[in-house]
């Protein structure tokens, strides 16, 4: 009987082992990755940088932090709305997503007075960090807002600084010369035809 009675206590220690050991396992995160937004705007606009987590069923405690700006958030992902300044030229920061989660697979400890058995998970604060870049440009390219992207003052390119091609319309037609001339051909045709019809009706 008492054989009986210790088979059956090592059972139930085996058991609740197992059931410890399947329950870590299944709050175990060993590929914790996090994924940051990357998008390019004109500086002094408003920039949104989203943050996800993978896999999608870890519970994180964000901190999202973007040119010395800081947000704060829970769940499997964060979303928030930054301000950019302008800029004279690109340039590119990066946001950076710090995930911190409860890892429950690294510790598991035994508990219970005797006679008793007893497992308990303990949790360790884990973190997964991740990192996007975001591109600011100028307004126009250099950023003054004048079109004039080189900064020699020509905002036209055609070399005399004014921006309005010295006063010349644009060149759009076709051979100017020669449609005059096939004009002016036409019209003194056209009036030989004329004088001679008149020469034959007097």
């Amino acid at each position: 009987m008492k054989k009986l009675r210790l088979a059956v206590a090592v059972a139930l220690v085996a058991s609740f082992s197992v059931l410890a050991s399947s329950s870590a396992h299944a709050q175990s995160y060993p590929n914790v990755t996090v994924n940051v937004s990357e998008r390019t705007v004109v500086g002094g606009n408003s920039i949104l940088i989203e943050a996800t987590v993978s896999p999608s069923t870890v519970d994180c405690q964000w901190t999202l932090t973007f040119m010395g700006d800081e947000r704060t958030g829970s769940g499997n992902s964060i979303s928030e709305t930054f301000s950019t300044p302008e800029v004279s030229s690109e340039q590119q920061h990066d946001a950076v997503a710090v995930c911190t989660y409860d890892d429950g697979s690294n510790q598991l400890s035994g508990g219970g007075g005797s006679g008793t058995v007893g497992t308990s998970l303990a949790t360790v604060e884990t973190t997964a960090t991740g990192t996007g870049t975001q591109t600011l440009l100028p307004e126009d390219g250099d950023g003054d807002g004048d079109g004039d992207e080189d900064g020699d003052g020509d905002e036209d390119g055609d070399g005399d600084g004014d921006g309005d091609n010295g006063g010349l319309l644009p060149n759009t037609g076709g051979e100017r010369l020669a449609w005059l001339i096939i004009g002016l051909l036409l019209v003194l045709v056209g009036g030989g035809v004329y004088m001679a019809s008149r020469q034959r009706e007097a």
